[in-house]
């Protein structure tokens, strides 16, 4: 009879607590994952990495000017001229300009919130909407310009 009764036993609990284990491995994968840094965007299920250094497109055949390029092209945001213009940026349906200098900031404290003209745009991880300051990355190593929601003031348009 003890065999019938440990079959019983497995066949009763066996399952669920495999679906358990299951479970407790989906659970400490997810929070491993959170730690390293990488972020998940829940409306695409695209996992993105935090550290774009600078974006390269490849492309092959004619541009503006009738130049053909055949390389990889490495696209920085200190290029654009937009950029190098102090011209504003257009984030959350708002206009942001650059506030003083280039800072230096940790990688890992940042976060990626959106994207202006194919760069990304950050917060401080610890950040909570309303947004004060934006940042675009604008160097490999831990460079940032940071923005703020412009304000005109009144009667200036």
């Amino acid at each position: 009879m003890p065999n019938g009764l440990e079959k019983k036993k497995w066949t009763k609990w066996g399952i669920p607590l495999i679906a358990v284990l299951a479970l407790v491995v989906v659970i400490i994968w997810g929070m491993a994952a959170r730690r390293s840094g990488v972020e998940i965007k829940p409306e695409a299920n695209v996992v993105e990495e935090e550290t774009p250094k600078t974006e390269e497109k490849e492309s092959t055949g004619k541009v503006a000017g009738g130049e053909t390029v055949s390389q990889k092209e490495k696209l920085s945001v200190k290029d654009q001229e937009w950029f190098r213009k102090g011209q504003p940026i257009s984030f959350a349906n708002k206009s942001w300009t650059p506030k003083g200098k280039e800072v230096e900031l940790v990688d890992k404290d940042m976060r990626i919130v959106g994207k202006f003209q194919g760069f990304n745009i950050y917060v401080k991880e610890n950040d909570k909407e309303p947004y004060r300051l934006v940042y675009i990355k604008t160097e490999a190593q831990s460079k940032y310009q940071p923005y703020e929601i412009y304000i005109s003031a009144p009667g200036l348009g």
